[in-house]
């Protein structure tokens, strides 16, 4: 975050706006003078939350994946989510949100348990069965 000072107090602002052709429009990044070099304020990277849990057979797994900002100058300032706009204009690409898995068909699944004898299915819940042929 920036800090600016309003009425004499110092603030955190979440976002900084330029005025572009009389239309304020979000700044994607501002730039420091650190000892005589402009370096960009924030750096911009995706975070990944974790694989969800699926079905046996047949699933898709999901996580979410957010653009997070933190500040270049400062490590001790909050990582702050924004917009996948942000992450997008520095050239990043974004991770992917949801995948295939355990694509077996359930009937095929049932079919190799009942005809196996014995049949271990493994998925997030392991399960180990044991088939009679009664």
């Amino acid at each position: 975050s920036c800090a600016v000072n309003v009425s004499g107090t110092w603030k955190y602002a979440k976002q900084a706006y330029v005025n572009v052709g009389g239309s304020w429009k979000p700044c994607q990044n501002i730039y420091v003078n650190v000892s005589g070099a402009w370096k960009p304020l924030y750096t911009y990277s995706y975070a990944t939350g974790n694989w969800g849990l699926s079905v046996d057979c047949g699933g898709t797994q999901t996580r979410t994946v957010t653009c997070q900002r933190r500040d270049a100058t400062n490590s001790n300032l909050d990582v702050q989510t924004v917009a996948d706009s942000f992450c997008a204009a520095h050239g990043l690409t974004k991770p992917t949100t949801s995948q295939s898995c355990n694509t077996q068909s359930c009937t095929e699944c049932k079919e190799q348990v009942h005809m196996g004898g014995i049949a271990m299915v493994v998925g997030r819940n392991m399960e180990l069965g044991i088939v009679t042929n009664s």
